[in-house]
């Protein structure tokens, strides 16, 4: 896959992930390797066993892309973007 496609797949990915969220969820792509869901989840880890599962529903659908699928809770996992971020880099990858 050459870059074009491989912009034009992340970003329908991105559109896709984007529709099948809540109003008040967004999608951030902070560079061409990551891909953040900021979403309130509410009903603690069902909440976000939910929303790992639609987001891989979703990514399934795009098998020319090779993703980790990674969950970091706020405040649980960290009260702060770097502690956030540092959760997801330290949770093991759902990897297809």
């Amino acid at each position: 896959m050459d870059a074009a496609d491989f912009y034009q797949e992340i970003n329908t990915l991105a559109r896709e992930v984007r529709e099948n969220l809540r109003g008040s969820d967004c999608v951030l792509q902070p560079d061409e390797h990551r891909m953040w869901v900021l979403a309130e989840l509410g009903a603690g880890p069902s909440g976000a066993e939910t929303l790992a599962r639609r987001l891989g529903e979703i990514t399934l659908r795009h098998p020319s892309l090779t993703l980790p699928l990674r969950i970091a809770v706020y405040p649980d996992d960290g009260d702060s973007v770097d502690a956030l971020r540092a959760a997801l880099d330290q949770e093991p990858a759902a990897v297809r």
